[in-house]
C-alpha cells in the first residue's frame, strides 16, 4: 500500500523506487497506519529510508532518511477534506 502522503515526497533520483519493509514500532497506536520503505537505486543499492504515518484523526506525515539515518526531509499536517 502506498499512502498518499508519499505524493509529497520528491525523490532526488527518479530512478529510485520504494520497497515497503516491515518495522516494529513501539510508538504505533492501534488507530495509526504506519509504513516504512527502503529507497532502492536502479542498481539495487539501498540509498535511503522513508517512514510514513497517518492517525485516525487525519494527521499524517513522513520522514525521509539517508542510509546513515540522517533526516533529509520531513512533512506533516492534517488533511482537510471537503464534502
Amino acid at each position: 500500500m502506498k499512502p498518499d502522503i508519499l505524493d509529497e515526497l520528491v525523490l532526488d533520483d527518479p530512478s529510485c523506487s520504494l520497497k515497503q519493509i516491515h518495522v516494529e514500532s513501539p510508538y504505533s497506536s492501534s488507530g495509526s497506519k504506519d509504513f516504512s520503505y527502503e529507497m532502492v537505486s536502479a542498481q539495487g543499492v539501498v540509498v535511503g529510508y522513508v517512514k510514513t504515518w497517518q492517525d485516525e484523526d487525519g494527521f499524517k506525515g513522513f520522514v525521509h532518511f539517508d542510509p546513515e539515518g540522517k533526516v533529509l526531509h520531513w512533512s506533516s499536517g492534517k488533511r482537510v477534506t471537503t464534502h
